[in-house]
């Protein structure tokens, strides 16, 4: 395996575009009906030579057969090279399968912060994992956190080497002291950003971005701390629904219906009103 360093985008980028160029689709199953249709126009055209054009009969009747041979001939070979670039087709599309099984596939798994608390410097920590089955040698990361309207970096990315279905840790610290004001508002707007991306001379490179999503109260263990910029980073809140279930059985159909409070309450009071049904006269 060439280990190409990561460094050099421009490669990976040439090799993503070249691994995922189009092959031209042939089918074999279109190309009797083709190769038919040349074949009577060319029997046509031949006939139409030696009748014509050809002096002698016998000259005419060994001038045609022979080159109806020799295009027979060309159609098997034609018949023979679609068969083998269809075989070699198949072989590339097995080995791409097998290439995308074993090479490295690299995804961000984690993102969490500790000291998020008044007077303490917060520190984030990024996790990327390796699904692969053989090692992601030479992947450079880049991280990027945007607090409190100030981006952080690292001064050198690292360049790493991530083991088959292993998973790698790194952090960063940004030079920045959080005060009351400022927890309040991340339980508020959450203006916190990790982006960034990680580089693979195979998989290329890999933008990622995540959120801080403020909790109300104390946070829950597995309840994720970041989730995707694509994702809302408002606070979840669950609002109940008051009234009374009534279960139905119409044919062979179940139903099950939620009446609001109000309702119920109006219901109660005139049950004779709540059910009755006014129509135009004459109907």
């Amino acid at each position: 395996m060439n280990n190409q360093p990561a460094t050099n985008h421009a490669s990976s980028v040439e090799a993503e575009e070249k691994k995922q160029a189009p092959r031209p689709d042939l089918r074999l199953g279109d190309l009797p009906g083709a190769l038919a249709l040349i074949t009577v126009v060319f029997i046509v055209v031949v006939s139409y030579v030696a009748h014509y054009y050809v002096n002698e009969h016998s000259a005419s009747i060994k001038f045609a057969t022979g080159a109806i041979f020799s295009f027979l001939a060309l159609i098997v070979i034609v018949f023979q090279v679609a068969i083998y670039w269809r075989q070699a087709d198949i072989m590339q599309s097995d080995l791409d399968m097998q290439r995308a099984i074993t090479n490295p596939r690299l995804r961000v798994t984690d993102v969490k912060v500790v000291n998020l608390s008044q007077d303490k410097r917060p520190t984030f920590v990024i996790a990327i994992a390796n699904d692969g089955m053989v090692d992601a040698s030479n992947v450079q990361i880049h991280v990027v956190v945007d607090i409190k309207g100030c981006k952080s970096e690292w001064t050198k990315d690292p360049v790493v080497t991530i083991a088959a279905k292993g998973e790698y840790r790194d952090f960063i610290t940004p030079e920045v002291v959080l005060t009351a004001e400022d927890l309040k508002a991340f339980n508020e707007a959450a203006p916190i950003k990790v982006s960034g991306y990680f580089i693979h001379w195979i998989e290329g490179r890999k933008d990622f971005c995540y959120r801080y999503k403020p909790f109300d109260g104390q946070r829950p263990v597995g309840v994720p701390e970041f989730v995707g910029c694509d994702r809302g980073i408002g606070l979840n809140v669950a609002r109940p629904i008051t009234g009374v279930e009534a279960a139905g059985h119409v044919g062979r159909f179940d139903t099950i219906t939620t009446y609001p409070a109000n309702m119920i309450k109006r219901m109660k009071e005139s049950p004779k009103e709540s059910t009755k049904r006014e129509y135009p006269e004459g109907k």
